[in-house]
């Protein structure tokens, strides 16, 4: 037995096998050793570059390196092409990307806390982290539930938006909160903004990992604003009632009243998307609710970011939205004129004169609409316009005469 594993050791491919074993082990063995503590943490930092990222020494030594590579203090590092991820001694993990659109690529130092130099950083933690950027120290919070994420940017400002959890941004002294689906810019050091609403972008892959559903969602509540503003209109957008009758939800809302309608006024369209998402969310009382959905909406939010922030989910909400447009009468759902309104002759809509009678006095006449004109009919019997004449027909009751010849 012994001297046929010597007679196998000894084969050519047996060895070749034995060396590339070896080699790839002792090739991971320096990488852990470099990048790990000896408690199996992460060492001083380590990179994986999903494309080309360049390294640069404490001593001004710059080289391009691609996989698993790992930093020590000092140096910075570079995305040139694709993105990239670094994980830091604390657990938390950040990313840079090379060149997006306006900003420019990420370009970071290694040093505790990291420092971001140029770029957008997405940062993702746990436990809390730290990032410093052209003097500010933006902190993001300990998570109580999964990983709490963050995006910050230095170009001319520094901006710092929050995906989830909530941030503390210090810019010389100057301490601001912002919260979730907020974001805060600081243009000159110690002076930094108000939050306002995270903007977010359809083609970002970052705003897409973490918000794409409430981005989908915004851009469908947006269309169903916009609808029901171009077909209500606004003569009965000051009514509770009326309100009430589009939104089950809002039917036995004792809350809901006509002061507090009249402080947030907007479109009916975007009346009713908000009063849904503030009924549908149970985050304190009614009012409050209110208050806080067109503030956020008022800030520039999405509707989509508006329903996540009141902890809303999409079905509920569209399901109640969906039911407002069945409620509704919108005028293309009323019955086409009939047949014997038209003339024969001209294709016109005979004018009629409307009368209203006003309670307790005489009818009066109103002056009769402007003639519909039709447009003319092709004399000919082709097929094609035959065709077209029987499907509009179909859909009209018969109110346009065949071509002759037909």
């Amino acid at each position: 037995m012994i001297s046929d594993v010597a007679t196998l050791v000894e084969h050519p491919a047996t060895k070749r096998i034995a060396i590339a074993t070896v080699a790839v082990v002792l090739f991971a063995g320096i990488v852990a050793a470099t990048t790990k503590s000896d408690d199996g943490s992460v060492g001083e930092g380590r990179l994986t570059a999903h494309g080309r990222a360049a390294v640069t020494s404490v001593t001004g030594a710059r080289h391009e390196v691609t996989g698993v590579v790992a930093l020590h203090t000092g140096e910075t590092v570079e995305a040139i092409e694709g993105t990239m991820s670094v994980e830091l001694p604390d657990g938390s993990t950040v990313e840079g990307r090379a060149s997006y659109k306006a900003s420019d690529a990420t370009r970071l130092k290694i040093v505790r806390p990291v420092e971001l130099l140029a770029g957008d950083l997405l940062v993702v933690a746990k436990n809390g982290t730290d990032v410093l950027a052209a003097g500010n120290r933006i902190h993001l919070d300990e998570s109580v539930d999964g990983d709490n994420a963050m995006r910050v940017t230095r170009s001319l400002a520094v901006g710092a938006g929050v995906y989830r959890g909530s941030v503390s941004f210090d810019s010389a002294g100057q301490v601001r909160s912002v919260a979730a689906l907020r974001s805060l810019e600081v243009t000159s050091l110690g002076r930094p903004t108000s939050p306002t609403a995270l903007r977010v972008d359809d083609g970002d892959a970052w705003d897409r990992r973490f918000l794409g559903e409430a981005i989908d969602l915004g851009h469908t509540l947006d269309k169903y604003a916009a609808s029901y503003t171009e077909t209500l209109g606004t003569a009965n957008s000051g009514s509770p009632a009326y309100y009430r009758s589009l939104l089950p939800s809002l039917a036995d809302e004792a809350g809901f009243t006509a002061d507090l309608l009249a402080e947030s006024p907007h479109q009916p369209g975007d009346t009713i998307i908000g009063a849904a998402i503030a009924a549908l969310s149970r985050r304190g009382g009614f009012a409050q609710r209110w208050h806080d959905v067109f503030a956020f909406r008022d800030a520039r939010a999405t509707w989509g970011l508006v329903a996540l922030d009141q902890g809303v989910a999409g079905g509920p909400l569209l399901a109640e939205v969906q039911n407002a447009l069945n409620q509704t009468p919108f005028p293309f759902a009323q019955g086409a004129p009939p047949t014997s309104a038209l003339t024969p002759t001209t294709g016109t809509t005979a004018p009629s004169t409307p009368t209203t009678t006003q309670p307790g006095g005489p009818t009066t006449t109103q002056p009769p609409p402007p003639p519909t004109t039709l447009a003319p009919v092709p004399p000919t019997g082709s097929p094609l316009v035959d065709g077209l004449v029987n499907d509009v027909n179909q859909i009209l009751g018969g109110i346009v005469p065949k071509p002759s010849g037909s």
